[in-house]
């Protein structure tokens, strides 16, 4: 992996993250605790198809 193509995978994973903190850190202002772990799920499961995705074209 290129140093561009590492560049790339991390922006990708962190936009992926950023979306759904942006929820969380709406569910903790309303102190609505019991949607995070939903959101938790969905980062791992779009990190997984992600890294999936990169795996498979190789």
């Amino acid at each position: 992996m290129t140093e561009k193509e590492a560049k790339e995978s991390a922006d990708g994973k962190l936009e992926i993250i950023r979306k759904h903190l942006d929820f969380i850190d709406e569910c903790v202002v309303s102190q609505n605790f019991e949607d995070i772990p939903d959101q938790v799920d969905c980062i791992r499961d779009e990190l997984n198809k992600q890294h999936e995705k990169k795996s498979g074209s190789r």
